[in-house]
């Protein structure tokens, strides 16, 4: 006689893995680098886990591994694409330096140098 288990257990655990996908969409639209891969990683997990021995997972659990993965996937993208501006942009990098030297007292060039001095990085 197989182990079932009771429906209501993939149930909540669906609905948690949703909640977190969803909570993964807004941690991603307030631009958090690191939230959004973290709620949207245990939310792929649970998702997986509430399939349980069913043979096909519910609803819920479907949306929350669609959803994390679609947050996931625009949140590297966002990531790459303001690094890229940063790195190539000269108007944006001119931007930065003033802001920088408003608040800080060097630009955003110094700050880099003395870091990678700091630490003994050698730019190549």
């Amino acid at each position: 006689m197989p182990n079932k288990e009771p429906v209501y257990q993939h149930n909540k655990l669906a609905s948690t893995a949703k909640n977190l996908a969803i909570t993964a969409i807004v941690t991603a639209l307030l631009q958090t680098v690191i939230l959004p891969y973290i709620f949207g990683g245990i939310s792929i997990i649970l998702a997986a886990i509430s399939k349980g021995n069913t043979i096909r997972y519910t609803l819920n659990a479907k949306l929350a591994i669609w959803i994390s993965i679609g947050t996931i996937l625009l949140n590297t993208l966002f990531v790459g694409f303001t690094t890229y501006q940063l790195l190539f942009n000269d108007e944006l990098k001119q931007q930065l330096n003033a802001t920088y030297q408003q608040f800080y007292g060097m630009n955003y060039d110094e700050y880099i140098e003395t870091m990678l001095n700091s630490y003994n990085f050698q730019a190549e």
